[in-house]
């Protein structure tokens, strides 16, 4: 599931994006280019060259196959904690110190990958 959101960053040093809580591996791009990737946290991503500009953040969350498995084969290996998937945060923007933190919203509402919640635009 790919989340996406233009955030304003504010003038100064180059901000941190911390996604906060994630459930699977990410991959972040800004305004289309590859900043970086994890598979577990902490899920930070520096946005070199960002300062200063609206850019349009997107990540892309891939979930374990735990939840296929689940349905697909009868297995006792896919336990519940495996099942859930996505972008849970807080995500925030952190600037470096001699600058302002700010908050860069929330993305997602929890269980929005799995049709509980939604993806907040």
């Amino acid at each position: 599931m790919t989340y996406a959101r233009a955030v304003e960053v504010p003038p100064g040093p180059d901000p941190v994006l911390d996604l906060g809580r994630v459930r699977g591996s990410v991959e972040v791009s800004v305004d289309g280019e590859f900043a970086g990737e994890a598979f577990c946290a902490p899920y930070r991503f520096p946005l070199r060259g960002a300062a200063g500009r609206t850019v349009r953040l997107e990540a892309t969350v891939r979930g374990t196959p735990a939840p296929y498995l689940a349905e697909a084969t009868p297995t006792a290996w896919a336990f519940p904690s495996q099942l859930p998937s996505g972008l849970w945060g807080p995500v925030t923007l952190r600037v470096p110190s001699g600058g302002q933190g700010s908050s860069g919203g929330s993305w997602a509402e929890p269980g929005a990958d799995r049709g509980e919640g939604r993806p907040v635009p």
